[in-house]
């Protein structure tokens, strides 16, 4: 298999050793300052309710 075919199927459905160690790390890293910026515009208190849909990496639920 190509590997741009195998990442692409790997970011897609994340599995294996693969999927699960090395591109959550690959996605928290490419989403980090994203992520951040959400974080600091939100600026959610802690008794507000918030929906995030397709949470990824789940690095900003808290």
């Amino acid at each position: 298999m190509i590997f741009s075919n195998y990442f692409l199927k790997q970011a897609r459905k994340p599995a294996g050793l693969y999927g699960r160690f090395y591109m959550s790390r690959v996605f928290e890293k490419g989403n980090a300052e994203l992520n951040d910026f959400l974080f600091h515009t939100l600026s959610a208190e802690p008794a507000d309710h918030l929906l995030e849909i397709g949470f990824g990496t789940g690095k900003l639920i808290v």
